[in-house]
């Protein structure tokens, strides 16, 4: 159950990190064609109004930012501490030392005798998963300001 248990928390990192380096191609490719459209001056009309082509395209992409973040914060990443826990509630209950699975050495080694070592997956800090995505927030916006008052 333990060997299954850190295998699942090392599938959710791993979809962590998949959701975060979309996140980072979504950003990319919003920003390449917010400034193609915007080096081209393209422009719709939405209700009798010019819209810049390129505000929108950035618009979109921050929604897309947005819904990665949910993803990633609100599901993924309580996936991840959620097994984390169980993993550590499993070694408080086999804490043996003939398995050499203690607390202390599960979390210094990640490793049973009966087993290959199996990397420990500990769920990345809430404060640097929020850093990521607001910083990204904040860099949709200054785009957003160069584009609305460039010449």
């Amino acid at each position: 159950m333990w060997r299954q248990t850190v295998a699942v928390q090392a599938q959710l990192s791993s979809m962590c990190w998949k959701i975060r380096a979309a996140a980072v191609l979504a950003m990319a490719s919003t920003f390449g064609a917010a400034s193609l459209a915007w080096q081209q001056g393209a422009t719709f009309t939405l209700f009798a109004a010019r819209v810049e082509f390129a505000s929108s395209i950035l618009f979109v992409g921050l929604i897309v930012w947005s819904g990665l973040f949910c993803m990633d914060r609100a599901w993924y990443h309580q996936l991840l501490q959620g097994a984390t826990k169980h993993r550590e509630h499993l070694e408080q209950e086999i804490a043996d030392p003939r398995l050499l699975v203690t607390p202390s050495r599960s979390a210094q080694a990640g490793i049973r005798p009966d087993l290959p070592p199996l990397p420990h997956y500990p769920p990345p800090p809430t404060g640097g998963l929020s850093a990521f995505y607001w910083g990204g927030f904040v860099v949709f916006a200054a785009f957003h300001l160069v584009f609305a008052f460039a010449l």
